[in-house]
């Protein structure tokens, strides 16, 4: 069963079995960027804590940074308050995952892409070249430095040969087995942004 919760409610996993075998989900809901901060740091924390790490205090900032990224990104370029965060941790093949999925229902990740690239090189591109734009290691809509989050959650998943999904208009990312599919889906449509990784 899923529960919807405000992010303010969001509490720690206390119990990590109870977790892993709980059929309940919580989908949390964030208004701009109030208390976005205590999933960041439980999630950080939970992976380093459950992972054999050389150094867990800088895999722990680099997942604080890398998963902060991408709400932050959620929050400023969807044009919406509403924010959506969910997590599950699920045993499978004697292994523990850990699944976050963070999504909004704003402008996508093509339409600003689009935007931002028509003001500056006035070409218009197709969604799944939008997409792998995005994902490119420095590239930014924002006025500002940026364009590290997405690539080096990727790079991440790469390396703990995990999965990565993103949603985002008529576009889809995969990321699995090392293998990524950027593809259009010409006959549907996510009116938003999502992103799911494992």
């Amino acid at each position: 069963s899923v529960h919807s919760q405000q992010g303010a409610d969001f509490t720690p996993i206390s119990d990590f079995g109870e977790a892993v075998f709980s059929q309940e989900l919580n989908l949390y809901y964030f208004t701009g960027d109030v208390n976005i901060q205590a999933p960041i740091t439980e999630i950080s924390k939970l992976i380093v804590e459950n992972n054999l790490a050389i150094n867990p205090a800088d895999i722990k900032e680099f997942l604080s940074t890398t998963i902060g990224e991408i709400f932050s990104n959620s929050i400023i370029h969807s044009d919406q308050e509403l924010t959506y965060f969910m997590y599950d941790i699920v045993y499978e093949n004697q292994v523990f995952w850990l699944y976050v999925n963070i999504i909004d229902y704003g402008k996508t990740i093509i339409e600003n892409v689009q935007s931002f690239l028509s003001r500056t090189h006035h070409t218009m591109m197709k969604g799944s070249d939008c997409l792998e734009w995005a994902i490119a290691y420095g590239n930014t809509t924002r006025d500002c430095s940026g364009g590290y989050g997405l690539p080096t959650l990727i790079q991440y998943i790469q390396n703990v040969n995990g999965e990565l999904c993103i949603f985002s208009g008529n576009t889809y990312y995969h990321l699995e087995n090392r293998k990524t599919i950027i593809q259009e889906t010409p006959n549907s449509c996510f009116y938003g942004t999502s992103v799911t990784f494992k």
